[in-house]
């Protein structure tokens, strides 16, 4: 969620993809969520596979557990 004590919005935006759908990007982060992740806050998904990472309020990625 962005909100005032949020990240800015300025970076969020989208992407073409091949298959003709769009993809919400973050600065030049792709963003997904993880099926696993059940509710807010949650980061199930950090570091699966040794690719897959949090983006943070900064834009920056987070490869870090919590």
């Amino acid at each position: 969620m962005i909100g005032r004590a949020g990240p800015s919005r300025e970076p969020l935006s989208q992407t073409d993809r091949a298959a003709g759908t769009n993809q919400a990007t973050y600065g030049d982060w792709p963003l997904y969520y993880y099926v696993g992740d059940l509710g807010p806050g949650d980061v199930d998904g950090q570091g699966v596979d040794g690719v897959w990472f949090v983006v943070g309020a900064d834009g920056k990625i987070i490869r870090t557990m919590p």
